[in-house]
């Protein structure tokens, strides 16, 4: 008898162990669910943060978000950014995530006052208009002069304050020369009846031959000006010489050979 019950005992503690693992694991999943829930809703409200190019926990009215509607309608080259800031930097940080031609960036209070005066919203829109002509000018005499221009906009400040900004970039000759054999050894090659193998055989040598002589590097610097004239000068006298180099990163994983 004493063995039925001590059988009985035993079965209903693995029952009940059973019971209170199924129990934490439920909660575990729970718990588990939830986490991905809110890292989900997180993303989705960054993405629309993102998108929508305004800072999180900005409120705009109803007329700023239309006008903001027409401002991208208007300048389809532009990504327009409405965000607050406290320094240059910061601007460029919000400015360096445009894909388009141009960033303009534009603190929240301005648009306000654009969006209810129409006067105020002529006079902004006037200023992008001819800095954007300014620096599509100024962006062409950069590059003719061998000057690689990253990106390149404007910030327009709560007080109406308005500075022009530019990321200019330099590659070393080695670099562009040999960017430029590569792309020329690759039409080459996809003439010939064995394109694919002999273009990937050409790169792979230039791929190793780059990798043991001067490496690629490229220096990188911000430039802030209060017109577009003087953002031109500022550019054009970059001490190149006292700006750290550093690896181009990637170099021959991602070469663009369509051009």
């Amino acid at each position: 008898m004493s063995t039925v019950n001590g059988l009985g005992a035993s079965i209903a503690n693995q029952l009940s162990a059973y019971q209170t693992n199924s129990q934490r694991s439920k909660k575990a999943d729970d718990v588990n669910a939830s986490q991905k829930k809110n890292d989900k809703m997180e993303i989705q409200k960054n993405k629309a943060a993102s998108e929508t190019h305004i800072q999180e926990g900005v409120e705009l009215s109803d007329a700023a978000k239309k006008l903001l509607d027409e401002l991208k309608e208007k300048y389809g080259n532009m990504d327009f950014f409405v965000s607050n800031y406290s320094s240059d930097e910061e601007a460029e940080e919000i400015m360096a995530r445009g894909t388009k031609d141009y960033s303009v960036l534009i603190e929240p209070e301005v648009l306000e006052q654009m969006a209810a005066d129409e006067e105020t919203k002529n006079k902004y829109m006037g200023i992008i208009d001819e800095s954007t002509g300014k620096l599509e000018d100024m962006k062409k005499q950069l590059e003719e002069e061998g000057q690689s221009v990253e990106s390149i906009g404007v910030k327009i400040d709560a007080d109406g304050t308005t500075k022009f900004f530019a990321t200019i970039k330099e590659q070393n000759d080695k670099y562009n020369k040999q960017v430029a054999a590569d792309k020329e050894a690759a039409k080459a090659e996809e003439k010939k009846a064995k394109a694919r193998e002999e273009r990937q055989e050409q790169l792979d040598k230039l791929k190793e031959g780059y990798g043991k002589k001067e490496p690629a590097y490229e220096k990188k610097t911000s430039v802030y000006a209060d017109s577009v004239e003087e953002l031109i000068d500022k550019i054009k006298n970059i001490d190149w010489s006292t700006i750290e180099a550093k690896p181009v990163k990637d170099y021959g994983q991602k070469l663009d050979l369509s051009v």
